[in-house]
């Protein structure tokens, strides 16, 4: 009886693994644009609009379509061509990009924990992001943020 429990167990290992409990993740997975990924990799400017809600989503749709193989040759800076992912690349036919001062609050405020995450996950220095972190809750500080003008409110993001 032994030997054949011992035999069922090793036929069916699956069945039998011991399953380990951990909590779900609480931190969302943040997938903005290859673009956007290049960009802040590289520490250039990058618009806060991939890191919106509605970026993410067209990142979500545009990334089902795309071939995940294609290359496409760019020049670079010295004057040599490379071989980059075409994900890489910015589609000029993609959802147009809204500037960052025409975002409104509420995409201000769905972009800025985004970035700071995709921030930490390129290893930008930590004053850096302390710095981006203050400037942010700066302006959602300001007493514009709040204001009943619409006028003030959109000349805070101008700012940023």
């Amino acid at each position: 009886e032994e030997a054949a429990w011992l035999e069922e167990r090793k036929k069916n290992k699956n069945k039998y693994a011991p399953i380990k409990r951990r909590k779900a993740p609480s931190d969302p997975t943040i997938l903005p644009a290859q673009y956007a990924n290049q960009r802040l990799k590289a520490g250039n400017y990058c618009e806060l609009h991939y890191f919106t809600n509605r970026g993410l989503d067209n990142m979500r749709v545009s990334m089902s379509i795309a071939e995940p193989d294609a290359l496409v040759m760019l020049p670079a800076v010295d004057r040599i061509h490379s071989w980059v992912p075409t994900a890489a690349v910015k589609d000029p036919k993609a959802a147009p990009v809204v500037k960052d001062e025409n975002l409104t609050w509420e995409e201000f405020n769905e972009a800025m924990p985004h970035m700071i995450l995709s921030m930490k996950m390129h290893d930008w220095l930590d004053d850096r992001i302390d710095m981006h972190i203050q400037f942010w809750t700066a302006l959602q500080a300001h007493c514009w943020c709040h204001a009943p003008d619409t006028l003030k409110q959109k000349a805070l993001p101008l700012y940023q």
